[in-house]
Formats: C-alpha cells, sequence, structure tokens
C-alpha cells in the first residue's frame, strides 16, 4: 500500500462444512454398520437386475460372493422356472404400483435347498426412468418346512377321516340290513338270532 509491500491474509471459516463432512461421515459409518449387522440380505442392482452391491448377510444365506454375481442379473443364478414366475409377479406388481415381493425356492452352489422372501423398490433417475433397484431377501426356510409338515399331517388325518367314515358307513349299513331281515323273517328264533348279530357288529 502507497508504494510499500504488505502482506494480504484472508481467513475462511470452514466451521460448517467440516460439521457437515462429520456428519456425512459419521451417517456412512452408521449404514455401513447396518447393513452388515442386520438380518436380512440387501442388495440393489441395475435395472437389468445385474448386481451392484449385496450385504455379508446376502453372501451367508445365498452362499455365494459378490464376486460371483458381479454383473450377473439374478434370473441367471435361479432356476429357470422360479425365475419366468417371479419376473411375471414382480412385472404385475409393478403395473399395479404395488411392492413388489415373492417367496423364492433358492438352490445354492453346495446343492442345499433354502426358501427365501424377497422385496424390491425401484429406484428411478431425474428423468423417472427406473435406474436399478434395492431391496432384501429373508431365509424362510424353517417356515416354509413348518407349513409341508402341516399341510402333510392334514393330508393324512384327512385320509385316516375318509377311512373311518367310510369303516362306520359300511358297518351301519350292515346293521339296517340285519335289521331288515330280522323284521321281514317273522320268525322269533331267527329275529332273535340276527338281533344278537347285530349287537355284536
Amino acid at each position: 500500500l502507497h508504494g510499500r509491500s504488505c502482506l494480504l491474509e484472508t481467513f475462511i471459516d470452514n466451521t460448517a462444512r467440516l460439521q457437515i463432512q462429520e456428519e456425512l461421515q459419521k451417517s456412512q459409518e452408521r449404514l455401513s454398520h447396518i447393513l452388515q449387522t442386520t438380518p436380512v440380505g440387501v442388495f440393489e442392482s441395475k435395472a437389468s437386475g445385474a448386481f451392484t452391491y449385496v450385504n455379508e448377510r446376502w453372501e451367508e444365506m445365498t452362499g455365494m460372493t459378490f464376486a460371483d454375481l458381479r454383473s450377473r442379473p439374478w434370473k441367471e443364478i435361479q432356476e429357470p422356472l422360479n425365475s419366468m414366475r417371479i419376473a411375471k409377479e414382480m412385472w404385475k406388481k409393478f403395473q399395479s404400483r404395488l411392492l413388489p415381493d415373492a417367496e423364492i425356492r433358492f438352490m445354492r452352489p453346495d446343492g442345499t435347498v433354502i426358501w427365501l422372501y424377497g422385496q424390491s423398490v425401484p429406484v428411478y433417475d431425474s428423468e423417472g426412468q427406473i435406474r436399478g433397484y434395492v431391496g432384501t431377501i429373508t431365509d424362510i426356510t424353517d417356515r416354509k418346512r413348518i407349513e409341508d409338515a402341516v399341510h402333510l399331517a392334514n393330508k393324512k388325518l384327512n385320509l385316516m377321516n375318509d377311512i373311518t367314515r367310510h369303516d362306520i358307513l359300511n358297518t351301519i349299513t350292515g346293521i339296517f340290513g340285519l335289521i331288515d331281515m330280522a323284521v321281514a323273517s317273522g320268525n322269533k328264533e331267527e329275529l332273535a338270532r340276527l338281533l344278537e348279530q347285530i349287537k355284536e357288529e
């Protein structure tokens, strides 16, 4: 100034920006912790169905790592008939604006069959186009085994009920036949003999 050199210093208050960064880091850590400890499998995929993220629980349930899945769509890791059924169900629900969900019979790479309950929601871009999906899978294998056991028990009970009813009806029909014979005979000795036979039935 006025022909003299001087040092000009400026100060910018970064407190707000640092607070935002700190909050963002805390949120990311919290989300990461939730995704690692949640009891359900969490996934993210492109619109094509190719996986872009799965959590550890997803890998544990399916027996597949994210490296196994990279760029592979969900339909490629399912049984073909299952895949077609689920695709139809999901499409109908998307068209009706319902939350897509399905029960899925899934075969792990080791040959173990498990049942999963899957839910997903579309993620839209700024133009309103679907850019992908996020969702969860829950292992419902135990529930399905119980349902199957109850269904089998009910079938057995119904069969026993039919057999028992058939036996009772046969016995009643036989008794009515003996009564008709006793009434028709008119012979007291024959009537007494038939009545004794009815008692034995």
